[in-house]
């Protein structure tokens, strides 16, 4: 996960809480895309007078939103965001509806254990009052207005349209091989991996960043966890008990059970762009037909 420096950081408890008697995490975690709601030095965005932060730059000040996990189906996973035939990612437009990705749709639990309601507008007025010590009662009404037409072209991860930063399919699975936390098995096996969809949004309007990160739960056919968690002996009636690291699925590929409770592995994937590993950047969305960008 991303350090910010400064800005609060509101999580997903389910997933993040560490205890001494369980692994870290119940699921592999791996960020697989970062969407910007701005380009890079784009002459004509409306942060073209100030100074446009690097997309690998510093955030400082920003608060971060760990959103709770949606479970899928991997049809419908790879629907939203993996639809097209080279299988890089792009997320589709033709679903700019679903819940899944409709950010109102969306909820977190915050630093007191209460479940939140998410809206982009409410945590973006949230941030400017954190970062410049300034009631919202005191804004110019001509920038909260300016804020609302911000929102409202922010509904849904398939409308923003920006500099995008991703990894294909092949460099998905690649990567979680590679970190030993998958390996291939039985066409009926699957893993259920966490996977993480970072937003990057920034208003010109407050002139303050919030990072919203998306994650989806899914279990993959063809694989199974390769490390498996041990559950210490004050927790089952043997002395060691070793839990399965993989589920099976049935013949529609969809998971007959939930591994939650028995698969795990000790630490989550924390960088998915590097120069190895060959991660896709570019500045808008891919060069699909489905992936262009309306103005």
């Amino acid at each position: 996960m991303t350090e910010f420096i400064g800005g609060k950081t509101y999580n997903n408890s389910e997933i993040y809480i560490p205890t001494d008697d369980t692994c870290l995490h119940n699921f592999p975690i791996i960020p697989i895309a970062t969407l910007y709601n701005y380009f890079e030095k784009k002459s004509d965005s409306c942060c073209h007078d100030t100074q446009c932060p690097s997309p690998v730059g510093d955030y400082c000040s920003t608060n971060h939103i760990v959103l709770n996990v949606n479970s899928l189906e991997e049809k419908e996973f790879f629907n939203l965001f993996y639809q097209n035939a080279s299988k890089y990612f792009c997320v589709n437009k033709a679903l700019v509806s679903n819940s899944n990705i409709l950010f109102l749709d969306q909820y977190y639990v915050s630093n007191n254990s209460e479940i939140n309601h998410f809206s982009l507008y409410n945590e973006v007025l949230k941030c400017f009052e954190e970062n410049y010590n300034i009631s919202v009662n005191n804004i110019n009404p001509s920038s909260l207005i300016s804020l609302q037409k911000e929102v409202y072209k922010t509904q849904s991860l398939a409308s923003i349209c920006g500099t995008q930063i991703s990894l294909s399919w092949d460099q998905v699975i690649n990567s979680l091989i590679s970190n030993g936390y998958v390996e291939y098995s039985s066409k009926n096996n699957c893993a259920p991996i966490i996977f993480q969809v970072n937003c990057r949004f920034f208003s010109c309007a407050m002139n303050v960043y919030l990072n919203i990160t998306f994650q989806y739960k899914v279990y993959i056919s063809g694989f199974s966890l390769k490390n498996k968690c041990i559950i210490p002996p004050s927790s089952c009636d043997s002395s060691t008990t070793t839990c399965d690291s993989s589920t099976t699925c049935d013949d529609s590929s969809s998971c007959s059970g939930d591994c939650e409770s028995s698969s795990c592995t000790s630490e989550s994937i924390t960088s998915s762009c590097t120069s190895s590993s060959g991660s896709s950047t570019s500045s808008g969305c891919i060069s699909s037909s489905d992936c262009s960008c309306d103005n």
